[in-house]
């Protein structure tokens, strides 16, 4: 029998795969994950406060997958089901690897042997604001929190609960221990357990509760392990990221597979080695950008999509066919996109207007809707300035900076570092042609326009002004570290003022002192 009918058999008879075969598929996978507030609605005959409603569920509820969406989609479903066929609890094989992770019990992790195989890993990373979670979140949807099997002699049990997704975020502390925690209590939100609350559990060591906590997800048949919001804080020092890079790495060994989502700095605790990066990168990495003013899935999927979402009485008073105009207000990143088209909208309902127009969308990203620090971000990658993102640090802003000066140049809107809305000259200039203007002169209240020719050499001397800047401030302060360390202890350059000074103000008290 072929490998191929090997494997659909598996698949057919295992009790962990057949519940959810039906989801695992790419079939009809666009519209599974698609989701909108509006559908079926008729938007012609509902109140005010019904369209107010709508606009305050959009970033939850309001999704259209990209083809991107749809891959990292169909990568995940396969992770958990190349996950399961191993761990067939029909087969003897199965159970005696589980039986084996069970008696790990009381000891620590560093000590545990490596069993043989390890199951995929899966990374998405990526700035904030991407869609990242969300997109996990409308994968895993499909899922039942819990699935119950009744017996079967075929797996040797007689009730069993099965968790196909268990998604976790980082905890706030970012510690490992308050992960595994987290782990505990989405176990038992799951099965309605009380794991977390056990003290046998909670007051051991975090070295052995990692180990319990491999033992339950085990023993519960956990399809996948997602664990989101890992950030630079998270595991930033060596003994924090040690183990935290350890318990993943048992975990795919006991057959969990593993996705890690979160900013690409946070990543790097992982990264720096290249056999962990070879484990967690099996099942694949997804690295996610704000999008190109010209990828497809900007331009023929998302952008049309934010547009359509639109609850006002009449269409958009605005015509943006390629997206560019709503590149302007969102540099790309799909949260600003729809947090831009809901606030306008909300704004004309306040004003009893029809339709929204560009002055709305103006007052939208002017207004208390979009932080400072966010309009900076927007303009930066509209401008594709990395340099205006050296205030952020969870923004590699050296990798864009790379990026960007290896691409080909394009027009982009706005300086990066001003706040203001795209001028009204350059609303005139944007149309279906999408061509901007490029001198440096402004209209009055407006920021100037930057060529990405003029901002890339800008940016290329002031980073090269920066890196020797930087190099003559450490040789200067080396060379300061050098002649301090050759010079006598009573030397004035060296520990002669402090001591001057103690000796002085010693002789100030003494003084005092005898004239009391």
């Amino acid at each position: 029998m072929s490998t191929q009918k090997n494997l659909l058999l598996s698949a057919r008879n295992n009790p962990f795969l057949a519940p959810i075969d039906s989801i695992l598929t790419d079939q009809n996978l666009h519209q599974r994950l698609s989701s909108s507030p509006l559908k079926g609605l008729d938007m012609a005959s509902i109140s005010k406060q019904a369209r107010y409603d709508l606009l305050a569920v959009m970033a939850q509820e309001f999704f259209v997958p990209s083809l991107t969406s749809a891959d990292s989609t169909s990568r995940l479903y396969s992770l958990i089901r190349k996950g399961y066929i191993p761990r067939d609890p029909t087969e003897i094989s199965a159970r005696k690897r589980a039986i084996t992770i069970s008696r790990f019990a009381g000891a620590e992790l560093r000590n545990l042997p490596w069993l043989p195989g390890f199951a995929a890993g899966m990374k998405f990373d990526g700035i904030t604001g991407l869609g990242k979670t969300y997109e996990i979140r409308r994968a895993i949807d499909q899922f039942l929190p819990r699935i119950e099997h009744g017996r079967s002699e075929a797996a040797d049990w007689t009730h069993f609960y099965q968790i196909p997704v268990l998604y976790v975020g980082m905890s706030h502390d970012g510690s490992i221990g308050g992960l595994l925690y987290q782990i505990l209590v989405a176990i038992d939100v799951a099965l309605d357990t009380d794991y977390s609350t056990q003290r046998r559990l909670t007051s051991l060591a975090n070295e052995k509760l990692a180990v319990q906590v491999g033992i339950l997800l085990s023993l519960h048949a956990v399809g996948v392990l997602i664990i989101d919001e890992i950030q630079a804080t998270n595991f930033s020092d060596g003994a924090r990221g040690t183990v935290a890079r350890t318990f993943f790495l048992r975990m795919l060994n006991f057959g969990i597979p593993i996705v890690l989502i979160g900013n690409p700095m946070g990543m790097r605790f992982i990264n720096h080695f290249s056999q962990d990066l070879r484990r967690f990168s099996s099942g694949g990495s997804i690295q996610m950008h704000p999008f190109e003013k010209d990828d497809k899935n900007y331009r023929n999927i998302l952008a049309p999509a934010f547009w359509g979402y639109n609850i006002m009485p009449e269409p958009p008073g605005v015509a943006d066919p390629d997206g560019s105009i709503l590149f302007e207000y969102c540099g790309g990143i799909r949260d600003f996109a729809g947090r831009v088209i809901a606030s306008a909208q909300r704004i004309a309902l306040d004003t009893e207007e029809r339709r929204i127009t560009r002055d709305h969308l103006d007052l939208a990203f002017n207004g208390p809707d979009f932080d400072e620090g966010e309009r900076t971000i927007i303009r930066a990658f509209c401008n594709k300035d990395a340099l205006a993102l050296q205030d952020f640090e969870d923004i590699p802003w050296e990798d864009y900076y790379k990026r960007w000066n290896k691409s080909e140049p394009r027009e982009s809107s706005g300086d990066s570092s001003s706040s203001a809305a795209p001028s009204s000259d350059q609303k005139k200039k944007t149309s279906t042609k999408n061509t901007l203007p490029t001198t440096s002169a402004s209209a009055e209240g407006a920021p100037p326009f930057v060529s990405p020719q003029q901002g890339a050499t800008h940016a290329e001397s002031t980073a090269k002004r920066m890196i020797a800047k930087r190099a003559r401030e450490n040789n200067k302060e080396q060379k300061a570290k050098k002649i301090i360390a050759g010079l006598e202890a009573a030397d004035m350059r060296s520990e002669g003022v402090k001591r001057l000074l103690v000796k002085d103000l010693a002789e100030v008290i003494d003084n005092h002192n005898d004239r009391s």
